[in-house]
């Protein structure tokens, strides 16, 4: 049984208003770590992802989170204490929250990002992405297509 007055609380604001910077951090690298791996293509592609077996054994607590309804008996490795702070993330609403209004302003950036990112790439009938930069449509020099000397 977890005990409320620890560190492995529940999450209410005022108790993330109290944490340590060591407990702050902690706790948004398992919120960073958990979106990343409910977000991760690596398995679905079967392709290596860049965070290795990590990856592998984060998707295996988000899916096993999804589905456990157990709360503080259940004996997963990190189920209870992940799952506190996930809950606590998706309901918090708080502008000032030390962990979670970092945490949501990077996944928004991040998001945001790959919008630009995806708007700036053409992808041609044979597959191949290709990245379009509107603003590096120069013409060597020339303008609207014309030479600058007066042909005397």
């Amino acid at each position: 049984m977890v005990d409320p007055s620890t560190s492995q609380n529940r999450g209410t604001p005022e108790e993330y208003d109290s944490l340590t910077p060591d407990q702050v951090e902690l706790k948004q690298r398992w919120l960073l770590f958990m979106y990343h791996c409910a977000t991760c293509k690596a398995a679905e592609i079967w392709a290596p992802c860049e965070h290795g077996t990590i990856c592998k054994l984060g998707r295996a607590l988000w899916r096993h989170m999804l589905l456990c309804d157990l709360g503080d008996v259940c004996i997963y490795p990190r189920c209870n204490e992940v799952k506190c702070i996930v809950k606590h993330h998706s309901r918090c609403k708080s502008f000032t929250c030390p962990v979670c209004a970092p945490v949501k302003l990077y996944v928004h950036r991040t998001k945001l990002a790959k919008q630009v990112r995806r708007a700036h790439t053409v992808v041609p009938p044979h597959g191949h992405a290709l990245a379009v930069f509107p603003q590096q449509n120069h013409h060597n020099g020339h303008h609207n297509g014309h030479s600058h000397h007066n042909g005397h």
